[in-house]
C-alpha cells in the first residue's frame, strides 16, 4: 500500500488507470479512499489518496504509464455559467 497524491485534472477514472492498469480499479479506489473519492465528485488536486499495489488489475498497463512517465489527466472542470454567452445559434462554434 502506498500514498500518492492527485494531479491538476485527475479523474477517478484516471487514476485507477494509472495505478490499477483498468476502470475496474475505480471500486478498490473507493473503497480505501471513501472519504474522498466517490463517482459523483471531481477529484481535487493535492489530495493523497491510498493505492493498493498489490490490487493491480493490468500490471502491463502500469508498467507502461510508469516507464513513459504518462500520468492521465482527462479531468475537465466547467467554469461558472456566468461567465458564458448565448452560444446557441453559433453555428462556428467548434463543438456542433
Amino acid at each position: 500500500m502506498k500514498q500518492v497524491t492527485v494531479e491538476n485534472n485527475q479523474s477517478i477514472w484516471d487514476l485507477a488507470i494509472q495505478y490499477y492498469g483498468s476502470v475496474d480499479g475505480i471500486k478498490q479506489l473507493i473503497l480505501d479512499n471513501a472519504t474522498k473519492l466517490n463517482l459523483n465528485d471531481s477529484v481535487v488536486p493535492g489530495t493523497k489518496i491510498i493505492v493498493r499495489e498489490e490490487m493491480i488489475i493490468n500490471k502491463p498497463m502500469v508498467d507502461y504509464l510508469k516507464k513513459k512517465e504518462i500520468k492521465p489527466a482527462t479531468a475537465v472542470s466547467v467554469p461558472s455559467a456566468s461567465g458564458f454567452g448565448d452560444y446557441s445559434n453559433d453555428y462556428n462554434n467548434d463543438y456542433l
